[in-house]
Order: structure tokens, then sequence, then C-alpha cells
């Protein structure tokens, strides 16, 4: 697509982060849902207890921060921290989308590294930087290929009503699953390449002392 000025290369800039961003405003409202508090004393009981039953552990955390890639022996670690909530938040945004890192307790010691195929600099360049410009690229075709939809229903004659009701709804459909991928692929994108900080983070709270 050619933009005639920067109007339309603003506009489509900030049409691609809406999405995104509002993503994120969905998972942040959902993370504070009314059953947090019951849920967190819940899965505090389930660690604690004698038999831990790591599927029900597991359960109760996606529940909660809306992760799944954060495994009960990793969970059971944080909870053992003395600034457990705060650091159970910074891991479970860090491994939302993706396993990104690994947690292990060596001697008491909490040691965090990346996993597998993220273990270098340059990898997760590679992959950050290339799962965001595949995400927009998927973005930008779909609205080329959208416009040229909408064209072709201008064109259309009133005779061919059904068909267009048929192919509006297809046009739906196919749009909610693009839009869906890639809202996915960009936020894990922007994920891999903020990861460092997110780390950062983790490692602050986890030496801090309130």
């Amino acid at each position: 697509m050619v933009f005639q000025d920067f109007d339309n290369i603003l506009k489509l800039a900030t049409s691609i982060l809406t999405l995104p961003v509002v993503g994120l405003m969905v998972g942040f409202f959902l993370s504070r849902s009314k059953n947090k508090i019951k849920n967190i004393e819940k899965l505090i009981t389930v660690v604690s207890s004698d038999k831990i039953n790591n599927i029900l552990v597991e359960a109760l955390f996606q529940s909660i921060y809306r992760s799944k890639y954060v495994s009960a022996e990793e969970v059971k670690i944080l909870m053992q921290q003395e600034n457990q909530t705060r650091l159970i938040q910074c891991y479970s945004k860090l491994n939302m989308l993706l396993k990104i890192t690994e947690l292990k307790s060596v001697d008491g010691d909490l040691i965090i590294r990346y996993s597998q195929g993220l273990h270098t600099l340059k990898r997760r360049i590679f992959w950050g930087a290339g799962t965001v410009l595949t995400s927009i690229l998927l973005y930008v075709l779909f609205l080329y290929v959208e416009i040229d939809f909408i064209q072709y229903l201008d064109g259309n004659s009133y005779g061919s009503q059904l068909n267009n009701i048929f192919g509006v709804t297809l046009n739906i459909l196919i749009s909610a699953m693009v839009l869906i991928a890639y809202n996915y692929i960009f936020l894990l994108g922007a994920q891999i390449l903020i990861s460092k900080r997110i780390i950062n983070k983790f490692n602050f709270i986890l030496f801090s002392r309130r």
C-alpha cells in the first residue's frame, strides 16, 4: 500500500497499536476479578498442604493470573519467598503468552534463566522483532484485503444481495480470527523483547525488603 501523506501513516500506526493495548487492558481487568483474593487463599492452602496436587495448583494459578505457562513447581518456589505476591505477578506476566523463562531453587537461591531457544540476546531479538514484524505485516495485508473486499461490495449490484450477506458473514469470521492471531503474535513478540526488563524487576523485588 502507498501512503500519500503523514496522516495516513499515523492512522495506520495507531490502528496497529490499538488492538494490543485493548488486549492488555482486558487482561488487566480480568486479573482483578472478584474471586481473586479467595482463589489466592485457596492457592496458599493447596501449596502448603502435605499432599500437593500439581494440577490443582496450576489450575488455580491460571484462574488468578491468566498465565498457563508457569509450572506448579515454580509456583511452589515463588510461594516460599517473602515478596511472594509481587514476585508471582511479575513472573506470571513474564510467561503469560509463552514459556520464556525457567525458575529453579538451588540451595535456597532462586535461579531464573531463559528457556531453550531464547538463551542468547541475538535469539531474543530475532524471535521478538521477527514476531512483531510478522504480526504487523499480517495486519497490513489484512487491511489491504479488507479494503478490496469493501470496494467489491460497493461495486456489486443489489441483485446479488444474498451473496453479499454470505460474504460479509464470512468476512467477519475471518477478520475476527486474523485480528486475534495478530494480537497474540504482536504481544508475544513485545513480551520477548522486554523480557530482560521484567527479569530485572523480578530480581529487584526478590532482593528488596519491604
